[in-house]
């Protein structure tokens, strides 16, 4: 199974990928972020880890490699606002933005 994650180089998306991989979730897992230098070291640990599990395939792609994916995660973050403007934040989030994630 392949899987793609957008936002792989935070938190959240880095934890997924590392779950799925341990858990032999995938045999491909392509990560995809803007923060490049942080998503190659995320990159380098999952193949690391994958050695010892099931040799998962672990990449960090572009938007051409999340063709043929079984599952894509979107786990990508906003920049932090004040609490009063957070929920005003969500609420723009329309499906034609989700769409250019």
């Amino acid at each position: 199974m392949k899987v793609s994650i957008f936002g792989a180089a935070g938190t959240v998306g880095s934890c997924t990928a590392f779950a799925i991989v341990t858990r032999c979730l995938a045999d491909e897992l392509v990560l995809l972020d803007v923060k490049r230098n942080i998503l190659m070291n995320h990159v380098m640990d999952m193949n690391i880890a994958s050695q010892f599990r099931n040799d998962a395939r672990v990449i960090a792609g572009n938007d051409e490699d999340i063709s043929g994916s079984n599952v894509v995660i979107i786990a990508v973050e906003y920049p932090p606002y004040p609490a009063d403007q957070a929920q005003m934040k969500i609420q723009e989030l329309t499906p034609e933005k989700e769409k250019k994630i």
